[in-house]
């Protein structure tokens, strides 16, 4: 029999990225660490016909881009006119979005919801 191992190693971490109660997209230590983000780097938000959500980083930020800014050591991009238009309660829910990689470039964006401490939501639905 011939079986070919995965090595743990390759999982061990989980790429996130985690709306603000402001709006702002904040990316966790390790997924910056993976994507390789530094401050006047951007993000392209994309979407595909099935209507999922897709993260391309940019090393470059251009026009199109969410420009990335950095707090300590965090950094983060300005997403909450984005959204704001897309209806995501980010200031009743605490919203995350687990990053996989599809292609070299490009992370599928799969979102988790969670009430957010100490609020109360009225609505679920978005």
């Amino acid at each position: 029999m011939e079986l070919t191992f995965l090595s743990a190693a390759k999982y061990k971490t989980k790429l996130k990225a985690t709306i603000h109660a402001t709006g702002k997209l904040g990316f966790s230590e390790p997924t910056a660490n993976a994507l390789k983000i530094t401050k006047g780097g951007g993000i392209k938000i994309g979407k595909d016909v099935n209507g999922d959500f897709f993260l391309v980083y940019c090393p470059e930020a251009d026009e199109e881009c969410f420009k990335i800014k950095k707090a300590g050591l965090y950094y983060y991009a300005n997403t909450k006119g984005l959204f704001d238009d897309l209806g995501v309660d980010y200031k009743s829910y605490t919203v995350i979005y687990d990053l996989v990689k599809v292609e070299p470039d490009i992370y599928s964006m799969n979102k988790r919801i969670l009430m957010r401490k100490n609020k109360k939501a009225e609505n679920a639905e978005f």
